[in-house]
């Protein structure tokens, strides 16, 4: 049988620790699942990682600095689309409040985790609290989404003091801080809250999540994870022979 190959293109600098994380995850889950192993090579990954010299919280905060992030993702996807990569991840939750507005060619190649997290809450009946930074709150990256009106009533956020809290984790990710203390302060957030589901809206929660596995006994079927969910959904939709 002649085994399909995909290209990924990944896009990071908004938190460069995340995008290689999310490289890890993508070839782990290759790796650790016989039934890919066979029908497919392993993945060809670009990953283009400018780093900005502002963070995306920063970009996001004024128009002049919106056009500015979306010249750099233009320019980016461009690099990858030179590749002819089959599909893009972007590993920031808040740049997703742009995709909008990229020109239709590169739209198209964008594997929205934004679309992944909301066609998940449509399929559920419960509620979900979205784990993200403030800045993905404040750009609405979510209510944006065409499927926003249709999960809005499922759909809710932390507590501003609550918030404060992510965004200080989501800082320590960042600054490669990551300790038994970190993890243990991301467990007792998600505990306040035993009613919920939840949804990780951040590359860097993301990589919290991802040690939370090995870290700790706790079962996470209340959590969904949409780069986890890309890594094991994307051969399906983009492959070649």
């Amino acid at each position: 049988m002649n085994k399909k190959t995909i290209k990924v293109g990944i896009i990071g600098g908004m938190g460069p620790l995340a995008s290689a994380s999310f490289a890890e995850t993508l070839y782990t889950t290759y790796l650790n699942k016989n039934e890919l192993k066979e029908e497919y090579h392993s993945p060809y990954v670009y990953l283009y990682s400018e780093p900005l010299q502002t963070q995306s919280t920063a970009l996001m905060s004024v128009n002049l600095s919106k056009t500015e992030l979306l010249a750099k993702l233009e320019k980016n996807i461009a690099h990858l689309v030179q590749h002819e990569v089959d599909c893009i991840v972007i590993c920031c939750f808040t740049a997703h409040a742009l995709l909008s507005q990229l020109v239709p060619e590169h739209q198209v190649k964008i594997y929205s985790l934004v679309t992944k997290g909301l066609e998940h809450v449509l399929a559920q009946n419960t509620q979900f609290l979205v784990l993200c930074a403030s800045s993905a709150k404040e750009a609405q990256v979510l209510e944006h989404h065409p499927l926003w009106a249709k999960v809005a009533t499922h759909i809710t956020y932390v507590e501003t003091e609550v918030q404060t809290q992510l965004n200080r984790l989501i800082k320590a990710v960042k600054d490669n801080q990551i300790n038994s203390q970190l993890l243990d302060n991301f467990l007792e957030l998600m505990g306040q809250y035993p009613k919920h589901h939840f949804i990780i809206a951040c590359a860097e929660l993301h990589i919290l999540h991802k040690k939370l596995q090995d870290y700790s006994q706790t079962q996470f079927a209340n959590v969904f994870d949409p780069f986890f969910h890309v890594t094991h959904h994307i051969w399906g939709e983009y492959e070649r022979a």
